[in-house]
């Protein structure tokens, strides 16, 4: 009572509000795979979210 109401904006949004695309792989990667130059040409792709409740999740 008496406080002004929060605003919040949206910065980044999330899998229910947009699809995006990720990358997996499911063997061990080879290389320096965190590295920021690291290139995941041979990973998989998917959209998000991706996981193992068929309910949430997109088909892989």
């Amino acid at each position: 009572m008496g406080k002004e109401e929060v605003n919040y904006k949206t910065v980044l949004g999330s899998s229910d509000e947009a699809s995006f695309t990720v990358k997996y792989t499911e063997t061990l990667p080879q290389g320096d795979w965190m590295a920021s130059s690291y290139t995941a040409g041979d990973w998989k792709s998917c959209s998000a979210p991706i996981g193992d409740d068929a309910k949430q999740v997109k088909s892989l």
